[in-house]
């Protein structure tokens, strides 16, 4: 295992996976706190090194569900998003 998950989210909180396991798919869906709406772009890095969005990993803005493929899982995961407020 890699150990838990770097979230670093503002006015989001997240539900699904916690940890990221090598060569396992890491599922993680964004919520909006009252008042925002989800993020139109996310950053999440793997050992540090930005993936990219749709090659690397899927994020669906509608959603908030974020699936990066096990193949990518190879060192720790960090995900940063923040809310955007809504009437903005």
């Amino acid at each position: 295992s890699y150990g838990n998950i770097i979230l670093t989210l503002t006015d989001l909180t997240s539900t699904g996976d916690t940890t990221a396991t090598h060569g396992e798919d890491v599922d993680v869906t964004l919520v909006a706190d009252i008042g925002f709406d989800l993020p139109n772009t996310i950053t999440v890095t793997v050992d540090g090194s930005p993936l990219t969005v749709v090659d690397d990993y899927s994020y669906n803005v509608s959603t908030g569900a974020i699936n990066i493929p096990g193949t990518n899982v190879t060192g720790a995961v960090a995900i940063t998003a923040a809310g955007e407020a809504q009437g903005g």
